[in-house]
């Protein structure tokens, strides 16, 4: 803390101004004090599964970590960006709970302090019997919250958590990161996020067994059937889904996504889809027709969401006759989005698959002209239409575009 003094000293009609010594830094007991009262242990009221504690903190202080029962937490060596890992043992179902003391000892050259935490381990929850058919499951009556246990293996992951399948079904759990093939009971609560039904609040995790088949037979449904499903069935997102469409990386909101060759539905991809080494795979399919095993993650605003899991994922071109890749480049066309502010339009020559444009006509040439030049600008906003020939080794046909002057 700095202190200055003043002295007022009159001396041949002088005044002097006179300083203490500056203490310009607290001590290094003061720093290790003020960082053993800002310590805090998230949650400890509550504690369910493994959990991490400070290593460093205010001050460049150093903490380490002592348990007063290491069959219940258990202090390791792994620390990780300032943090130390602790192991929790929780007690078996029906020996309740179990409070444990924490001590931390906050250290900087030759200063420490400690600092005692008391934290509460959670006892298992009594087991449940697993549903190994989730179809079973579905069919029970239940509200969200309860509990629940299931079995299945992992055929798809994604962040924060991993998808079962008891071979028919899938069923994402929440707070899960194990392989692909893994067979695992999990224990939790029943949960819905955006009509995907899941498992989170998890109570006990165990791998079963390892190594085991995890590839699906496919739903097939178009982008349009997706949207159609019964969202109040569980069911409906608790499938692997085969579907068709475009990918592509330059949706304003949701980057990657799978546009439909039908409509103007999309399916935009979600959470570790957009690693980079994912990113790297969708890459080489930009702009082209694809077939594509996807499970769903949510019903959200932008449309539903899909999961591919980035080291198990079946992709595949599709070819298409002459007349559907017509179709696909006016579709562009007409999804592009004209708008004049007193500018010239550019009238494409060619779609990305070939196909010609010609003969563009504009309904009203006293704004804009037939080869989309600008002329003059109407007393308010308007819309006009260009009608253009479409031809694709020997197809051809007719469409309209529209064009707001604004």
């Amino acid at each position: 803390m700095k202190k200055l003094l003043l002295f007022a000293l009159l001396f041949t009609g002088v005044f002097t101004l006179a300083a203490c010594p500056d203490d310009d830094e607290d001590t290094d007991q003061e720093q290790v004090d003020e960082a053993a009262d800002s310590l805090l242990i998230s949650n400890r009221d509550d504690i369910r599964g493994d959990f991490w504690v400070p290593s460093q903190g205010r001050h460049d202080t150093e903490i380490t970590w002592e348990s007063a029962d290491p069959d219940i937490i258990e202090v390791t060596d792994e620390t990780v960006g300032g943090e130390t890992r602790l192991e929790v043992y929780r007690p078996e179902f029906g020996e309740g709970n179990a409070i444990v003391d924490l001590t931390a000892t906050i250290t900087k050259g030759d200063a420490s302090a400690e600092r005692t935490f008391d934290v509460t381990v959670i006892e298992q929850a009594e087991p449940l019997d697993a549903y190994d058919d989730f179809d079973e499951l579905f069919e029970q009556d239940y509200s969200m919250g309860d509990g629940v246990a299931v079995e299945g293996v992992v055929v798809a992951r994604r962040e924060g958590g991993t998808y079962i399948t008891d071979g028919s079904y899938t069923l994402f759990i929440y707070g899960t990161e194990e392989e692909l093939g893994d067979k695992i009971q999990v224990q939790g609560s029943l949960d819905v996020w955006n009509d995907l039904y899941q498992v989170s609040d998890l109570d006990d995790i165990e791998v079963v067994s390892t190594g085991n088949d995890y590839d699906l037979d496919p739903v097939e449904k178009s982008i349009e059937d997706i949207y159609d499903l019964d969202f109040n069935d569980p069911r409906s997102l608790a499938q692997q889904y085969k579907i068709e469409g475009i990918v592509n990386d330059d949706h304003p909101e949701e980057g990657w996504v799978i546009e439909s060759m039908e409509s103007d539905k999309l399916m935009p991809f979600t959470f570790n889809n957009h690693d980079e080494v994912f990113d790297d795979v969708l890459d080489a399919y930009i702009g082209d027709p694809v077939e594509i095993v996807v499970h769903p993650g949510g019903n959200i605003s932008a449309g539903i969401l899909i999961v591919v899991d980035k080291d198990n994922h079946h992709i595949e071109t599709i070819d298409l006759d002459e007349e559907a890749l017509m179709e696909l480049d006016i579709d562009d066309v007409e999804s592009a989005t004209y708008m004049s502010y007193e500018n010239d339009i550019d009238l494409p020559e060619e779609g990305a698959n070939g196909t010609t444009f010609s003969s563009w006509e504009s309904s009203n040439t006293d704004y804009i002209d037939n080869d989309g030049t600008w002329v003059s600008q109407p007393e308010d906003n308007t819309e006009l239409t260009f009608t253009a020939d479409a031809e694709y080794e020997g197809i051809e046909d007719t469409f309209t575009d529209t064009v707001e002057i604004t």
